[in-house]
């Protein structure tokens, strides 16, 4: 061997092979850049748009919320509020606009009206106690609009189900009763008093439900 080298030293190799390496890396990347760098481009510029675009998506509805609250606040009559809940069709306080329209319209014995106007709000509001309240609202409206084949059953559903809050259903079952003392049906007070003592044991409704119990005659056992 030459004088200064050594038998098997392999290292030139070693360092040659990974430049090599290195430049097929650089040549793959130019490559691949210059083949697809119109996808890559457009990938981009759509990523972008998409972000921009839910950034600004964000901002609009921002402003829009608060310019919906805003009109809410200064619908103070009814003309107003009707005028709101029409117009915001499908927002919550579209919602609470048609619950306070139903309110209303109870209180000055429009119950047609105000049956109309609880279904409406119970199919806008998401919060379910305010929902069942609708509901509620609904039923009662049927009834005093003299359609208690449409009304009690709802009162019924509402007693029945477990997923309303107690205070719905202890009144649902409370104006059952008093619909069935009207009628004469002590039986069937008597059982919708007893729904209500066993939902609330203590409390307005067990005293209101003892109250109207103390005007049923005896009732004869089965």
């Amino acid at each position: 061997p030459a004088k200064g080298k050594n038998i098997g030293d392999d290292r030139n190799l070693v360092a040659a092979e990974a430049s090599e390496s290195g430049l097929d890396l650089e040549a793959w990347v130019i490559t691949f850049w210059f083949a697809n760098r119109k996808t890559i481009l457009t990938a981009i510029v759509v990523a972008l748009v998409v972000v921009v675009g839910l950034q600004g998506y964000r901002i609009i509805s921002a402003k829009m919320e608060v310019s919906t609250r805003r009109a809410y606040a200064e619908a103070t009559t009814d003309e107003a509020r009707k005028a709101f809940a029409e117009s915001h069709k499908g927002h919550v306080l579209s919602g609470a606009a048609y619950l306070t329209l139903a309110d209303e319209a109870y209180e000055r014995g429009d119950f047609n009206q105000a049956a109309d106007d609880y279904e409406m709000a119970a199919g806008i509001l998401d919060l379910p106690a305010l929902t069942f309240r609708a509901d509620l609202g609904r039923a009662i409206s049927l009834i005093q609009s003299g359609l208690s084949s449409k009304g009690i059953p709802l009162l019924k559903d509402l007693g029945g189900d477990e997923s309303v809050p107690v205070t719905i259903r202890c009144e649902a079952y409370f104006h059952l009763a008093s619909l069935a003392i009207e009628a004469e049906d002590f039986v069937t007070a008597s059982d919708n008093l007893d729904k209500i003592e066993e939902l609330a044991p203590v409390g307005i409704w067990a005293s209101r439900a003892s109250s109207i119990r103390n005007t049923l005659p005896p009732i004869p056992d089965s």
